[in-house]
């Protein structure tokens, strides 16, 4: 008997047993070497055809097309799991959904959008048993969230179920409920020990990993993204009894707060490629103006995505109120921070391609003004970007073996009861 094992993406075994003996293959799987990625979601092709075989032993334990991964369309996977009580509705799912399946991304199907996919588990479930740790969370070891880790392979536990029955309309076989607690503190190790004892191993190559939770740190933040870009992160409104927020979260604080924290991971910052926020000509939910009500449009509805569009700079000594946002911001609205009225919010009433009184005097020119914008009370240059062309879609361990190149940082700092308020109650048409 001669055998011949052939080491690659198929991981086929032939086996000839005489001159006329049949030829037996076993099933094609993905492996972590492969590295072709037509659509640059950062999810190898191979992987999205014939699912993600983590562990090396010819079966593939992570079913990406079975969840409806394409290779020729850009995906994004996200396992929710969830403190008791802070499950969001498929109504606040559905809206995430819509905003990357109608974002202009284009891809090589020829048709736009990202097919987010987002598994929540069987609503209502009662909390699984934990995974044994690998290791003390506690102990900040490389494998933090804050360093890019999706929980430890070597995990010991059963892989997940390569088809295993959907329960719910959001339910790709990961999500959980975990046990609730009213300040996740200190966050990035309580974060660290409900990835290592809730998050499947086998799934940190595929699945960013996000936790509805109550708050963290102490604080009262409406989310955290341990690290830019990244594969982990938390959404968290305190109850109104400890914070400001209302007494349940909107839908679109929900809505909002969710996009933006998954937009850190991302690779955005808060000023889309800077860190400078409330920039008026960043129509984006990673702006603070916009996080948790969106960008308002000229028809009366808001958005809740990433910047479409890279709006011209404004110089902040050197503002030109007849010129507006210029002809690429027609159909939108914009807010920006007034210091004539003690740093008032102002939002424009007519779309923000219209001329706009930058320094409340109620004079419109003709001489540019100088006046600081943004909140901040220092007066610089506001620049964008076109969000949905800079994602960055393997960060932290998302992907194989080809890895993010470019800088990693800490999370921001993020959007808290008290700055929302302000924003919320401060904010007059102009």
């Amino acid at each position: 008997m001669r055998t011949r094992v052939l080491v690659g993406t198929l991981a086929a075994t032939i086996v000839l047993v005489a001159a006329h003996a049949p030829i037996a293959f076993a099933a094609p799987v993905g492996t972590l070497q492969d590295t072709v990625d037509t659509d640059g979601d950062g999810l190898p092709d191979n992987w999205e055809k014939y699912g993600l075989d983590a562990d090396g032993d010819g079966v593939a334990e992570v079913d990406l097309p079975g969840m409806g991964a394409d290779p020729n369309h850009r995906d994004i996977f996200v396992e929710m799991d969830y403190m008791t009580g802070k499950e969001p509705s498929d109504a606040v799912l559905d809206r995430i959904t819509q905003v990357f399946a109608t974002s202009p991304v284009t891809n090589p199907d020829k048709k736009t959008g990202i097919g987010i996919h987002l598994d929540l588990g069987t609503r209502g479930a009662p909390i699984p048993p934990p995974r044994q740790p690998a290791r003390d969370a506690d102990t900040g070891s490389a494998n933090s969230p804050a360093s890019g880790s999706s929980g430890s392979a070597a995990s010991p536990g059963p892989l997940t179920p390569k088809n295993a029955p959907a329960q719910g309309k959001y339910d790709l076989g990961g999500g959980n409920q975990v046990p609730a607690a009213e300040d996740l503190n200190p966050m990035l190790a309580g974060l660290q020990r409900l990835k290592d004892q809730y998050f499947a191993p086998e799934r940190q190559h595929v699945f960013h990993y996000m936790v509805w939770v109550n708050g963290y740190d102490g604080g009262c933040s409406s989310g955290n993204s341990p690290q830019l870009p990244g594969d982990t992160f938390i959404v968290a409104f305190s109850p109104a009894a400890v914070c400001s927020w209302g007494p349940t979260p909107t839908d679109d604080e929900l809505v909002g707060t969710f996009v933006h924290e998954l937009g850190h991971n991302l690779g955005l910052q808060h000023g889309g490629h800077d860190g400078v926020n409330f920039k008026p000509n960043y129509l984006s939910v990673l702006n603070y103006s916009f996080q948790t009500g969106g960008v308002p449009r000229g028809d009366g509805t808001n958005y809740f995505g990433y910047s479409a569009l890279a709006l011209p700079d404004l110089n902040e000594d050197h503002l030109d109120e007849s010129l507006g946002l210029g002809e690429g911001a027609a159909g939108w609205r914009t807010s920006y921070y007034c210091q004539k009225w003690a740093q008032w919010m102002v939002t424009t009433q007519q779309t923000a391609d219209k001329r706009i009184d930058w320094n409340c005097d109620g004079i419109f020119g003709p001489a540019p003004v100088a006046t600081s914008i943004n909140k901040d009370e220092v007066r610089g240059v506001l620049t964008t970007q076109n969000d949905w062309t800079a994602l960055v879609y393997n960060g932290g361990l998302i992907g194989s073996a080809i890895k993010y190149q470019g800088q990693v940082a800490p999370g921001p700092a993020e959007l808290d009861s008290t700055t929302a308020k302000e924003i919320a109650e401060h904010r007059r048409p102009r």
